[in-house]
């Protein structure tokens, strides 16, 4: 009686220890992601052009771009991968010497999340104030 106490004792310290998704959800991984445009930095006017690669061995479900916390376009995917080149409006609100920041998000079909967070310029870059300009230097 007491070997058959210690074997099911056994056999649920083991059970727990697997680690499952929850009911209903059929992994936990977020999708993969590639942005190749825009990149860190550049500058944007009112359209953007968007080129990036996403790829999910559950499927992918959406693509959501953000700007300034605000959604600004959303994109259904279908299939494990995905490969998205588009071109995007922007409301321009004025030029700014501030950075703008774009937030691109892609969900798989278990709504899984991957994003990045990418600062661009928009409609012009800030004075260079390092002081190493490519024109005419001081001898």
């Amino acid at each position: 009686m007491r070997l058959l106490g210690l074997l099911l004792m056994g056999l649920m310290v083991i059970s727990c220890a697997k680690k499952v998704p929850p009911p209903g959800k059929g992994e936990f991984a977020g999708p993969k992601l590639l942005v190749f445009s825009p990149e860190a930095g550049d500058t944007v006017g009112d359209r953007l052009k968007v080129y990036l690669y996403a790829e999910d061995s559950s499927g992918l479900s959406r693509l959501v771009i953000s700007r300034r916390g605000i959604e600004t376009f959303l994109l259904p995917l279908r299939g494990k991968g995905a490969t998205v080149d588009t071109l995007l409006r922007i409301q321009r609100e004025g030029e700014s010497l501030l950075p703008d920041t774009l937030e691109i998000s892609v969900f798989d079909r278990w709504d899984n999340r991957t994003s990045l967070k990418i600062e661009v310029f928009t409609f012009r870059r800030p004075p260079d104030t390092s002081g190493t300009s490519s024109g005419n230097q001081p001898k």
